[in-house]
């Protein structure tokens, strides 16, 4: 199978507006799933209250005339020539479409290029995850607090399938969806009765979508706790232990 090409070779994401993010519930087992294979410093929590996806929604058609409008693809490779095991059929959405049994892709043309390349989602494009549940720490869970447990982003550099970028509504700024995502785990605590949300960050991380919204840091830690669970090994195989900053948020 030939190496995968990441479309952030050839384009970034466009100007959207928020129309085309959606947040909706997902089970835990596939918010663990993303967490192991992306998150930078954290494996999966074992259990939580919810969890949430946030996905932007397809941007293409079928055909477009350059790299610029491809964004919900894909790249395989490009096409080859003596590739004898393309087969025509009638797609009722597209018309007629050419696929490689060979590739196990569709070919395209993008601007008279030919190239294979597969669809990233049968419908929306994954952008991240988060999980809520009780506090981890006992001293905290009062029966009114919730605590985001992993909140994680796919990283287009493991995984072409996803968006190299986070949707911008202004290319002139920071991406707003992490902050969209934090407000509607806001909203979701609130309807549940919970009165306060926390959260945990590494220091050295700026959490600027958290300050966006409300969150104030409530609590630094002077020395690095370490773990001791039989998951530490698997956590430090991530990355360093760091001092921690416990972020909240009252939500009465």
């Amino acid at each position: 199978m030939p190496k995968y090409l990441s479309p952030s070779n050839f384009v970034d994401m466009p100007t959207i507006n928020k129309d085309y993010i959606e947040i909706k519930p997902i089970a835990l087992k596939d918010a663990q799933e993303i967490i192991n294979k992306f998150h930078k410093h954290n494996i999966q929590p074992q259990g939580h209250k919810f969890s949430l996806g946030i996905f932007r929604k397809q941007l293409d058609n079928w055909e477009c005339d350059d790299y610029e409008g491809l964004h919900d693809w894909v790249i395989i490779d490009k096409f080859d020539t003596d590739d004898d095991s393309i087969i025509e059929y009638y797609d009722p959405e597209f018309g007629d479409v050419n696929y490689s049994e060979k590739y196990d892709a569709y070919v395209l043309n993008v601007g008279g290029e030919g190239i294979y390349a597969r669809p990233k989602s049968e419908g929306s494009i994954l952008l991240g995850v988060a999980t809520v549940g009780l506090p981890v720490a006992c001293p905290l869970n009062d029966g009114k607090t919730l605590e985001i447990t992993r909140i994680c982003f796919v990283n287009d550099d493991d995984e072409p399938c996803f968006d190299s970028q986070l949707p911008q509504f202004n290319k002139d700024h920071a991406s707003p969806v992490p902050s969209m995502f934090v407000s509607t785990i806001i909203k979701k605590v609130k309807e549940l009765g919970y009165k306060k949300l926390i959260t945990y960050t590494r220091i050295d991380e700026p959490a600027k979508y958290l300050k966006a919204v409300g969150f104030i840091i409530e609590f630094t830690q002077t020395r690095i706790k370490k773990w001791k669970s039989k998951n530490a090994d698997k956590i430090y195989n991530k990355s360093a232990p760091s001092l921690k900053n416990r972020w909240s948020i009252n939500c009465a």
